[in-house]
């Protein structure tokens, strides 16, 4: 059940924005048999959703957009994101971060497909909190997703423990 919700929404986002912004959106569904039966029209190019291919798209966009994964998990793309520095308009997440990761600084949320579009408006229509975000993000990764930072951190939170066990 929670596939098919999830599905669904992915589905009414990307129509819902292949409709208002036309060809300047770029987005869809992977390739799947699933896909092929329930969404055959959106159904992005293998060009596209090839590892290398896709990374170079999210880092020509200014605008990405995440939504949720299984058991309400925050979708992996959206660490790419933040990665890549890019504003982001996100599904509601439903799990905290590590750090200073907020809704309105790092990213928009959205429940619906519409609130979805509204955010995506918003960051496209205000140039200057678009640049802020892509700012908070970069500053995020360095200060909390760079790889030798993350293990830093985990280390941290382990001598942490440690020191409260002795």
């Amino acid at each position: 059940e929670e596939r098919v919700q999830i599905n669904e929404m992915r589905i009414r986002m990307v129509k819902t924005l292949r409709e208002r912004y036309g060809d300047a959106f770029l987005g869809g569904v992977n390739d799947m048999p699933l896909s092929r039966e329930i969404a055959p029209d959106l159904i992005m190019p293998a060009e596209y959703t090839e590892r290398k291919r896709y990374l170079k798209l999210v880092h020509s966009c200014d605008i990405c957009i995440g939504s949720m994964g299984l058991f309400e998990s925050i979708g992996w793309k959206t660490g790419e994101y933040v990665a890549a520095a890019k504003a982001i308009v996100n599904e509601e997440m439903h799990f905290t971060v590590t750090g200073d990761f907020a809704e309105g600084k790092n990213y928009l949320s959205f429940r619906t497909a519409e609130e979805c579009l509204e955010a995506v408006r918003a960051l496209a229509e205000d140039p200057e909190r678009l640049y802020a975000m892509k700012l908070a993000n970069e500053r995020y990764y360095q200060d909390y997703l760079r790889p030798d930072v993350l293990v830093k951190n985990t280390l941290d939170i382990v001598d942490k423990a440690l020191e409260k066990k002795i």
